[in-house]
């Protein structure tokens, strides 16, 4: 399988949706 842009995009833009998420619920029990 080719490594493709997308799925780095994909991977990326889960990351950066579970942070805001974070950020959002502002709980210092979820981050670790």
């Amino acid at each position: 399988m080719d490594p493709s842009p997308d799925r780095s995009q994909s991977i990326m833009y889960q990351i950066n949706r579970k942070r805001e998420i974070l950020k959002q619920n502002e709980d210092p029990s979820l981050v670790t």
